[in-house]
């Protein structure tokens, strides 16, 4: 067995706020990708995944009322009528 290839992984920041940060940073930028050239905003794609999950469970006023119960996760932001398509 080749040494050089069983290096054992180590992590370069510790668990804690900034890993997250980073990790929450890097998870957005694929995002930004994927969506690039779909006309869709993050938080209209986050709209599209929660009305998913619902499966038809709520009505528009539902959808919106869960999505602003998920604001904080958007940033803050707190204005869950523009994520409506």
């Amino acid at each position: 067995m080749n040494s050089r290839f069983c290096k054992e992984a180590s992590m370069p920041t510790q668990f804690g706020p900034q890993l997250i940060g980073e990790t929450e940073k890097t998870l957005s930028a694929l995002l930004r990708m994927f969506l690039d050239g779909t006309g869709l905003t993050e938080p209209q794609w986050v709209t599209l995944r929660l009305a998913d999950l619902l499966d038809g469970a709520v009505d528009a006023h539902g959808l919106a009322a869960a999505a602003a119960d998920r604001a904080p996760l958007l940033e803050g932001r707190r204005d869950p009528s523009r994520w409506i398509i």
